[in-house]
Parts: structure tokens; C-alpha cells; sequence
């Protein structure tokens, strides 16, 4: 879901066609330590906390909600 690079290889070794989702929102990330450091990295920083960390939190924690809300078995026999 990044909006650089070369695709995904999907079918690879069958073809070297090359993928992109049609919706790309996650800002590509500089490769040098300067340009991770710069305003364009805090651009990237920004969209990988929106896109990634923001719902794999949540999806984290609404597990975390439901498993703990589970009625537990007694193992007593009635």
C-alpha cells in the first residue's frame, strides 16, 4: 500500500509482472538516515502511525476487550 517502489511480484516465479493496489496511502520511507531525519520523514512517520499502528493497536486491544469479557467455565459439574 505504498506509494513507491516497483509492486509486488504477486505471481513471481510464474511472471514478472509487477502489482500496486489501487489505493496507496502509506508515504514511502527515505532510504538514508538524512532523509528519515528530514520533514519528509516526519511525512512518512505521520502516514505509517495513521495507517499502520493506528488499527493494529485498536485491533489489539478490541481482542485484548473481547477475550477478557469471555465468560469462563467453572469446571464444577452441576
Amino acid at each position: 500500500m505504498t506509494n513507491g517502489g516497483r509492486g509486488i511480484a504477486l505471481l513471481s516465479p510464474f511472471s514478472n509482472q509487477r502489482y500496486f493496489l489501487p489505493w496507496t496511502p502509506i508515504e514511502v520511507s527515505p532510504l538514508t538516515v538524512r532523509g528519515f531525519l528530514s520533514q519528509r520523514g516526519l511525512i512518512v512517520m505521520k502516514s505509517e502511525i495513521l495507517w499502520i499502528w493506528v488499527p493494529l493497536v485498536s485491533v489489539v486491544i478490541i481482542g485484548w476487550i473481547v477475550r477478557n469479557n469471555k465468560p469462563r467455565l467453572s469446571g464444577r459439574k452441576i
